[in-house]
């Protein structure tokens, strides 16, 4: 008796003659016998028969049908990966590195520490120069000062903390923050400061249309105030703007992005850069305070889709900063609640419209004309293609391990 093995399927005949019309099959499908059931599996000229085809055929020709042997493929489960899981793969990822969710939270829990011992050395040292007391110093620290302070105190530890936790933790030089003057800096701040003022106009614009604001010229001449609320109001702008994008788009947005995809790494930054202005003045009440969150929310995305598009830091500063320059030294309206940084502004505005639409008197920033205006402005700066990343800088998020890295930058 001799056994020929055909290729279907892995199922063997036996038998002492096979018809001529498998073998000729057999020569035009360049299929050869296996040295053994099932060690070779090759899908020849009856790989689409079914097994039951096969059966019922065996009971009219007598031909034995021999089942061979399968190789079962191993499926990997979630039980599978976590028995192969060591008490390191908590913290370290499949390159060593550290994850980039313990990497953001030591960011932040550092930058609070230094943020809040820098509070209380700066309290100490007004209190042992002047003697005054708790409200006097408070009151002082809220003044003049506090707006300086404010940068200093956010933009300062973010810089280095994250220079310092992308060189310990991930190997990035400092170039890798966005903040260098490299080819092209000044035309994307440009283009920001642009973009900027032209979603704060659509905002105001689509209020404006729905009955929400009625505008005035609000100062008449050139005086002190004026330039005080026109010029000076622009550089506490930029201050601020660049303090919180530090904060936010800097390091803590750029390691996520090392790790995960844009949309998921946006989402950690942006949320706690709404948290953020839970603390400022006149914020709306009840659900419209949901609509405030959801707008800075979508602020911080679209600042992120900035740095994004360009992996600079230079195009969501001009979007932040003429955003709130806009919104309060030409048009006069809130800032986020905050009304005495632009004492005289260009335009005054009387706010006559429902505040689900306006903000009321947290500014545009808290209604649904804001809302509509940032998800434009966002779509837009992710579809144009008038950016593109810098080159120099693109390498240092595109990966765990970025190519080319100057470790002596």
């Amino acid at each position: 008796m001799m056994s020929v093995s055909l290729a279907v399927s892995g199922v063997t005949y036996a038998h002492s003659s096979p018809p001529s019309s498998v073998t000729s099959t057999a020569k035009r499908a360049n299929t050869s016998p296996p040295n053994s059931h099932g060690a070779l599996r090759r899908r020849g000229f009856g790989s689409s028969f079914k097994l039951s085809c096969l059966s019922a055929r065996s009971d009219i020709t007598g031909l034995r049908v021999y089942h061979a042997p399968r190789r079962e493929r191993r499926r990997t489960t979630s039980a599978d990966r976590s028995a192969d899981m060591t008490p390191l793969d908590i913290f370290l990822n499949r390159h060593d590195r550290l994850r980039s969710g313990w990497r953001l939270a030591i960011f932040w829990a550092l930058d609070h520490a230094v943020a809040v011992a820098l509070v209380t050395t700066i309290y100490a040292v007004v209190f042992l120069a002047t003697h005054e007391t708790r409200a006097q110093i408070i009151g002082r620290l809220t003044g003049a000062l506090a707006y300086p302070l404010q940068f200093f105190i956010m933009f300062v530890p973010a810089v280095l903390l994250g220079w310092t936790c992308g060189r310990l933790f991930e190997d990035v030089p400092w170039r890798a923050l966005g903040w260098t003057i490299h080819r092209g800096w000044l035309r994307n701040f440009l283009w920001g400061t642009l973009l900027g003022a032209g979603a704060l106009a659509l905002a105001t614009l689509i209020s404006t249309l729905g009955g929400g604001f009625h505008f005035a010229l609000g100062a008449p001449g050139l005086t002190r105030e004026f330039a005080k609320t026109f010029v000076g109001a622009a550089g506490v702008y930029v201050l601020l703007g660049a303090g919180e994008e530090a904060l936010f788009r800097g390091y803590p947005l750029q390691t996520m992005m090392r790790s995960l995809p844009f949309v998921i790494a946006v989402v950690p930054s942006s949320i706690l850069f709404a948290y953020l202005h839970l603390n400022n003045p006149n914020l709306p009440n009840g659900s419209r305070l949901v609509v405030m969150i959801l707008n800075t929310t979508l602020a911080g995305v679209w600042m992120a889709v900035g740095f994004w598009r360009t992996r600079s830091m230079w195009l969501p500063l001009g979007l932040h900063w003429a955003w709130n320059w806009t919104m309060g030294s030409l048009l006069g309206l809130p800032v986020s609640g905050i009304t005495n940084l632009t004492r005289a502004p260009l335009l005054r505005a009387t706010d006559t419209g429902s505040q689900w639409l306006t903000g009321g008197t947290y500014g545009l920033e808290g209604g649904l004309a804001c809302t509509a205006a940032l998800i434009i402005a966002t779509i837009f700066l992710w579809r144009t293609r008038r950016f593109k990343p810098a080159e120099e800088l693109k390498i240092y998020t595109d990966g765990e391990l970025p190519k080319n890295v100057d470790r002596e930058a």
